[in-house]
């Protein structure tokens, strides 16, 4: 018997081993303090090192529970373990007082000893139950069975929904679950899976939920788009398909929705469970990709071995709170939400259903020989768009098959493994090595059709004719394919894999033409096509190629996928599976991240590569890290248009590849082309490039059909197809010439701008501003210059760094100039900025007083400057002259521009100026004042705009203020758990550095010095990688500081002169006045007393100026012991 804790109305009883508590009413005190714990776990749940406030918090739960009579505490005591906590609440519509109970966080409650879930001996597991406990229904006699089914919408943050799959399935054991892989990520397609299937165990949903405005799962459309699933949509579908447990494994899927509707049952788990879902188990937060993992596996791992469902969450939770490595341990996320029969045990046997193993596909295209370059189920990523595309094409009626192409080691192998294993209806026909032809086709058919008497009858007749006469295939194929007493018809259709295809093509003729099939071998592709005839049978085929082929139009009933190279995102989530592959130590596998970082360049997006580089050099523990490198040398070596690497494996994979080969196939014009397409940065329409092809000629079908142009989503309409030179390729051919490249430009420019948008720029995507920029100012085109500055300039930054960004946009202001056309307010702003950042402080500051002349100008002229533009250059220069030091005349700027906001009535526009304000207020000391600005003004306003970029700039300055009242602990949770991630997930890098900056501060004062330092590394990197001086010599500083901490002091003067110039240089006061006080002493004693004397006077200067008083005397008496210091030294004869 569980614990029950009853909810009724307004009272609430505790029933325990056949003794009923007195109930307890549920009065607004009761209800206030219940509400109080849940937002109190609200609050502790983002942050990292929440341990000891989440157990202080369980403990007053446990007290507000055990009561003065210690009901709970006397329950435990006399309870066998597993120790289930059953919340019960049979209301449909639960009341405020109802829903204050069951959204209390019973899952952390903890006594003296600890969290209760901590204890292996008690099994403490709650559940919530939204209706009176019914005996469940009893288990079947079968194995667990789980449909799985991941979701990643285009334009969402990317999920390791690979790697959650392929945990289950190791930790489970393949001969311990029935696996069912949904691909499409679509409610509808998972509707008709599960129609199809035998009833199964559980449901696994992965992707991304949201609980605002209302609770919901971002799931795709069949193009790939997010489709928003809200709980009636999900309980509709699974109506009458309903798994024993539905597993949401989505963050938010258990918390409270966004707006102010009161209950849990608005929460997505809790409405699926009132709507009849048996059992419902959601997160209440952001659950992060290992934790989520981790937990799926062990939960797994327990069901199928016939433990109860609460038993098997209390196994999981606790493997997940015993886990040291986790940066983030999510243990007590996971809420189960159950109906009246849901609960208890699920699996009630071994017995597997008539389905193929979870890895089925993958072994049989590895083949005897193990020879083919098939992924191992756990390494395949990516690939998502083209294995829906191909399992749509698969289930269609309108092609007998699929083409894979591309480029060797691309994975086309793999991806028909992995299509392979999605269709286990299909009876699996893999012909690989070296082809055999029609008789090798035969055999595989036999081998696939072994279970159907009247096929191996009606091959076993045929063997002796199509070995003697290969043509005879073409019969024997309408036999076992077509016809309604066709074995494939009757019994179970097949799926034909014929692996490398390119071994028997032949090369095309000329520059023009397709490969073609060699004359022995064509005939018997002709039959294949010709027996797959859709509207006969449902058999398919599956052909991997490395070249497009023609077969007198019959090759035009496959329908094509050519496979592309990764991009950078693709690249790294494999690298992440490589490392949890990876038997080395964690720091040697740290010490070899620059190698890793080099290997992926390297690779320039081939799987195969990558894997060869990565798998069996770099992240090898047995691969000396000499090795490693010098390989990686050999292969750049290559890539800039050397020799063959000498390193055997590597010499070899690159001659498999035989990129000169397909060079040399594509000829003298389809390399001209391919050159001339390297004159983008990023893939373009297929337009643009055949645009090209007329200029310089070339065909782009035959350059595709080599792999030498690969196809991706365009970036402004994924429904276009854009090109892009495969990467091996071009690096084996000279790069345009700056004129030829001009010439080429003003082809394609006008086009390519049409295509990205045109002039109407406000929801491009910012990597088209950023190209349309660059090739703008290559073609002279003011007008298509000026109309990507806005995002260009944003981008840039972060792309190629200030200095960089700084020129170009410098570039684009004299190109605006010599065509006379109006230069954007954004423009001379983002230049602006780009020039204070890298060190041109007189070039910014001359670009603003540029920007202040065009606003009086165009008003003298009585033309409209709207409010935004004029507060542009208070805004600007109140930065410069904050940065500076200059408080007083940075106030100055931030009023006006506050004054102009407020009289427009912009909000938004006020609360920026007043949070820069407030800037001023913190470094003046005035503590109080700031806070009020900030909590009371400026975050309500950033709210109701939902500016969380701004609020996440209000919470920095919280925690400013924060630490220099030495509240560390506070300060270092709203930068690690605040701020930081709001930058994280805009990938701003610049102030993602001043926050790891910050944090790495207050390691230091907790003594942490060594993670403080590789805060501050890593923090290094960043700036200079954006070229930002002010940020590169603070960083130099706290390293040097650091150094001092731990008495390392060897190169301390040097780091400490580079950051003291560079605050020279771009007269930052505060840089002056800090770094000045130390740099100076070290100056007077290491002999250079004139230099150190003047830097502790500029030091005492700059304090006074920023209105430091007291660390100007104290700067004043370390000047008299330093003149001290000098005139007590003994003076030579």
């Amino acid at each position: 018997m569980p614990l029950e804790l009853m909810i009724a109305g307004q009272h609430i009883t505790l029933l325990a081993g056949g003794k009923t508590y007195p109930p307890r009413q549920l009065d607004e005190t009761a209800v206030a303090a219940l509400s109080g714990f849940a937002a109190s776990y609200s609050d502790l749940v983002p942050k990292e090192n929440n341990r000891d406030g989440l157990l202080a918090l369980g403990r007053r739960l446990f007290e507000w529970l055990d009561g003065d009579d210690r009901r709970l505490r006397t329950s435990l005591e006399q309870y066998q373990p597993p120790c289930v906590l059953e919340v019960i609440c049979s209301s449909h519509k639960p009341n405020a007082a109802e829903s204050a109970v069951l959204d209390a966080p019973w899952e952390i409650l903890a006594d003296d000893s600890g969290f209760l879930a901590e204890s292996f001996s008690l099994g403490f597991s709650p559940v919530r139950r939204v209706q009176r406990a019914q005996k469940p229904n009893l288990a079947d006699n079968l194995r667990l069975g789980l449909v799985f089914m991941a979701a990643s919408p285009r334009g969402a943050d990317m999920l390791d929904y690979e790697a959650e799959e392929a945990a289950i399935l190791q930790a489970v054991g393949e001969q311990r679950i029935d696996l069912v892989v949904e691909e499409s990520g679509e409610l509808d397609q998972l509707g008709h899976k599960l129609a199809a299937l035998q009833p199964m165990t559980v449901l696994h949903l992965s992707c991304h939920g949201s609980n605002e405005p209302y609770p919901l799962l971002a799931l795709e459309d069949e193009k790939g788009d997010c489709k928003p699933a809200k709980a009636s949509d999900l309980a509709l579908t699974l109506r009458a398909t309903t798994p024993r447990l539905l597993f949401l494994s989505a963050c938010l899927t258990s918390a409270l929705p966004g707006q102010s509707e009161t209950g849990p049952a608005q929460s997505l788990a809790a409405e699926l469970a009132r709507a009849g879902q048996p059992a419902v188990l959601g997160w209440n937060g952001s659950v992060g990709d290992s934790a989520a993992t981790l937990f799926a596996t062990e939960l797994y791992k327990s069901l199928s071995d016939g433990h109860p469902l609460e038993d098997a969450l209390f196994v999981a939770r606790f493997r997940l709170l015993e886990n040291t490595e986790l940066k983030r341990n999510d243990w007590h996320l996971a809420r189960l939400w159950v109906g009246e029969r849901g609960g208890g045990v699920l699996v009630g046997g071994t017995k597997e259903r008539s389905l193929l193993p979870a890895t089925h596909g993958h072994k049989e295209l590895l083949g005897k020989k193990q020879d083919v370059p098939v992924a191992a189920h756990e390494m395949f990523v990516g690939r998502r768009r083209e294995l829906k595309e191909g399992l749509r094409v698969l289930a269609g009626q309108d092609n007998a098959g699929l083409l894979l192409l591309g480029m060797g080691r691309l994975g086309k192998s793999s991806l028909a493994a992995r299509l392979a294993n999605r269709r286990p209806d299909l009876a699996l026909a893999v012909v690989h090595g070296e082809f055999g032809g029609a008789l090798a086709i035969l055999q595989a058919l036999e081998e696939a059709l072994g279970d159907s008497p009247d096929a191996r009858r009606i091959i076993a007749s045929a063997k002796a004719t199509v070995a003697r006469e290969p043509e005879s295939l073409g019969e024997v194929l309408q036999q076992l394919l077509c016809g309604d007493n066709a074995p494939c018809c009757k019994d179970k259709p097949v799926l034909l894999v014929l692996d490398d295809l390119e071994q028997i093509l032949d090369a095309p003729a000329d520059d023009l033409s397709p490969h073609r099939v060699k004359t022995a071998y064509s005939g018997i592709l002709q039959a294949l096509l010709t027996a797959c005839n859709p509207n006969l049978t449902k058999s398919r085929l599956l052909f991997t190629s490395r070249f497009a082929f023609g077969l007198g139009g019959l090759e035009t009933k496959l329908h094509s996928i050519q496979l592309a190279a990764f991009k950078t995102k693709e690249q790294h989530k494999l690298l992440l599976h490589q490392r949890n592959a990876a038997t080395m130590a964690e720091a040697e596998e740290a010490a070899r991240g620059i190698l890793a970082k080099r290997a992926l360049a390297a690779s320039r997006g081939n799987p195969g590569l990558q894997d060869l580089l990565v798998g069996k050099f770099v992240l090898k523990a047995d691969v000396p890290v000499a090795k490693a490198e010098s390989a990686l040398d050999q292969m750049e070596a290559y890539l800039d248009g050397g020799k063959l690497p000498e390193q055997e494996e590597m010499r070899l994979f690159l001659e498999n590849l035989a990129v000169q080969t397909l060079l040399d196939l594509a000829g003298d014009c389809g390399r001209a082309l391919l050159r001339a397409a390297m004159l983008f940065k990023t893939p373009v329409p297929e337009a643009i490039i055949a645009i090209l092809a007329k200029a310089v000629g070339g065909n782009v079908g035959h350059l595709r059909g080599l792999g030498l142009l690969e196809p991706y989503e365009d970036l402004a309409n994924p429904a276009v197809t854009a090109l892009a030179g495969n990467a091996l390729a071009t690096a084996r051919i000279d790069p345009l010439q700056e004129a030829e490249a001009r010439l080429l430009v003003k082809l394609v420019l006008e086009p390519l701008f049409q295509a990205w948008g045109s002039e109407d720029r406000n929801n491009t995507p910012v990597p088209t501003d950023i190209e349309l920029f660059r090739l703008g100012l290559l073609a002279g085109n003011a007008p298509i210059v000026a109309a990507c500055s806005r995002g260009a300039m944003a981008g840039l930054i972060h792309k190629v760094g200030n200095l960089a960004t700084a020129q170009m946009g410098q570039a684009a202001l004299a190109l605006c100039q010599e065509k006379a056309i109006e230069t954007p307010v954004i423009l001379l702003r983002r230049t602006a900025q780009a020039c204070f950042a890298a060190g041109q402080v007189d070039n910014a500051k001359a670009l603003l007083s540029q920007l202040e002349k065009q606003l009086e100008h165009t008003l003298i002229h009585g033309e409209r400057v709207s409010i935004s533009d004029m507060m542009a250059p208070y805004f600007e220069y109140g930065n410069i002259l904050l940065q500076q030091g200059n408080l007083t005349e940075a106030e100055v700027k931030y009023r006006h521009m506050y004054t102009l906001a407020n009289d427009a009535s912009m909000d938004r526009e006020k609360a920026i100026a007043l949070i820069q304000i407030t800037s001023i207020l913190i470094a003046r000391r005035q503590y109080d004042e700031a806070l009020n600005n900030i909590q009371h003004q400026a975050l309500p306003i950033f709210e109701k705009h939902r500016d969380t970029r701004s609020i996440a700039a209000c919470y920095g300055q919280i925690a400013d203020i924060y630490e220099a009242n030495n509240q560390l602990k506070d300060a270092m949770d709203i930068r690690q758990q605040q701020q930081l991630p709001i930058y994280t997930k805009f990938d701003d890098s610049r102030e993602i550095s001043l926050c790891l900056g910050k944090i790495a501060n207050i390691k230091v004062a907790f003594c942490q010095l060594d993670e403080a330092m590789k805060l501050q590394i890593k923090r290094l990197k960043i700036n200079r990688k954006l070229n930002d001086k002010i940020g590169i010599s603070a960083s130099l500083w706290s390293i040097a500081k650091i150094l001092l901490e731990k008495d390392q002091k060897k190169a301390v003067l040097y780091i400490i002169s580079k950051a003291y110039k560079i605050a020279t240089d771009m007269g930052t006061t505060d840089g002056i006045a800090t770094i000045g006080y130390t740099l100076g002493e070290l100056l007077v004693r290491g002999g250079k007393h004139e230099e150190g004397i003047d830097v502790l006077q500029r030091s005492i200067a700059g304090f006074r100026h920023l209105g430091r008083e007291e660390e100007a005397q104290k700067t004043e008496a370390l000047l008299a012991q330093a003149r001290k210091f000098i005139a007590d030294i003994p003076k030579e004869d």
